[in-house]
């Protein structure tokens, strides 16, 4: 039985290049509605974590 991702990976490999381009631009505005939230969320998990000040940095 596939999982969602592998089945969603075999779809997007039968896409032509149009196709690819117009999904690629849809999970762009995506994360740019989302911006806010998805900043709001990580600073959460930053505070959450449980590494050096250095690695943080880098996250």
């Amino acid at each position: 039985m596939k999982t969602k991702l592998e089945a969603a990976t075999e779809s997007l490999m039968l896409c032509d290049e149009a196709k690819k381009n117009e999904i690629l631009e849809a999970m762009a505005q995506s994360l740019l509605a989302n911006k806010e939230d998805i900043l709001n969320a990580n600073l959460i998990d930053l505070e959450k974590a449980i590494v050096s000040d250095i690695m943080k940095d880098r996250l």
